[in-house]
């Protein structure tokens, strides 16, 4: 076992049924936050896909800008988004009835790429609690 890497839930279920047996309740609790810390994590990248993908659809569907939704969506996703306004010009799709926000689809493809490197980080602190 000691060359096997253990995801989050093999771990938790390694302890519920004792393969796994923490050295102390030190590391027990250690993982245990980790496991927290990656289910809370899991649960803001997934708000922040979802609130960037519609965003991409009202875009793609030119909702109108004064309407409240669309205002709230755009508030609540602009700090995410700015970093990638503008590094890559918007194509006009179906004879220019609409527009398809190509940053936007890069900022979710670097969002992707963050939230993987972060559970790789998470998943390399619980393998290093176990071995420890």
């Amino acid at each position: 076992m000691a060359g096997h890497r253990f995801t989050l839930d093999e771990a938790h279920r390694a302890f519920k049924l004792h393969i796994v047996r923490p050295e102390s309740e030190r590391a027990h609790r250690r993982i245990r936050q980790l496991a927290f810390a990656s289910q809370v994590i899991h649960c803001l990248f997934g708000a922040l896909y979802t609130l960037l993908a519609i965003r991409l659809v009202l875009v793609l569907l030119a909702a109108s800008s004064h309407a409240g939704f669309v205002r709230f969506i755009t508030a609540v996703t602009d700090p995410f988004y700015a970093p990638f306004r503008g590094i890559v010009p918007s194509t006009p799709i179906l004879d220019g009835a609409a527009v398809l926000s190509v940053p936007i689809l890069i900022a979710i493809a670097s969002y992707v790429v963050l939230h993987a490197a972060l559970n790789s980080l998470i998943r390399l602190l619980v393998y290093r609690t176990q071995i420890a």
